[in-house]
């Protein structure tokens, strides 16, 4: 757990998340899958921000990473920050996550609901940033037991947005 600005233990994984009533909503995934544009729409439907690059996960929680945001557009060829105010910024300590979601770019807007194991093995897989020890696959046996684990195929950020929403206010796991 964070003691000040000393981290004493976690596991870091590539994700953005979000607070959306109280709970952590992370999407986790490779540069390029739309983590930003999902993450700056989320906002805009009234989540609140906890990272864009890093989620700092421990015991089923998450811990807001609020670094700027950098906004890429391949197509034009250039990048800019954007600072969310702070009235967007989720509160400095841990959330719950209640749900994971794992986005890529796609030709429609859908959502499947993705079975624990293979949710387990996407975040163990590649995504932490170094090996994965006993502590570090208990940390996201835990996150993936407790969480609703959905995979996101988005062509309109807008409607992938809605879908993340709806999947997280949803009953069940």
């Amino acid at each position: 757990m964070r003691d000040g600005y000393t981290y004493q233990c976690g596991r870091y994984i590539h994700s953005a998340c979000v607070v959306l009533d109280g709970e952590a909503i992370i999407l986790p995934g490779e540069s390029g899958v739309g983590k930003t544009t999902l993450t700056l729409k989320l906002l805009g439907a009234g989540a609140k921000y906890c990272s864009d690059e890093l989620a700092e996960l421990d015991g089923g929680l998450v811990y807001p990473y609020p670094k700027p945001l950098y906004i890429r557009s391949p197509k034009l060829g250039y990048r800019r920050v954007f600072s969310p105010p702070l009235s967007w910024v989720a509160p400095l300590k841990w959330f719950r996550v209640s749900t994971v979601v794992f986005p890529r770019r796609g030709s429609k807007d859908r959502l499947r609901v993705l079975p624990k194991p293979e949710a387990l093995l996407l975040l163990g897989g590649s995504l932490l940033r170094e090996k994965v020890s006993r502590e570090d696959l208990e940390c996201l046996k835990q996150i993936v037991l407790q969480s609703k684990t959905c995979e996101l195929e988005w062509l309109d950020p807008a409607l992938g947005a809605q879908k993340i929403i709806e999947a997280s206010t949803k009953g069940g796991g």
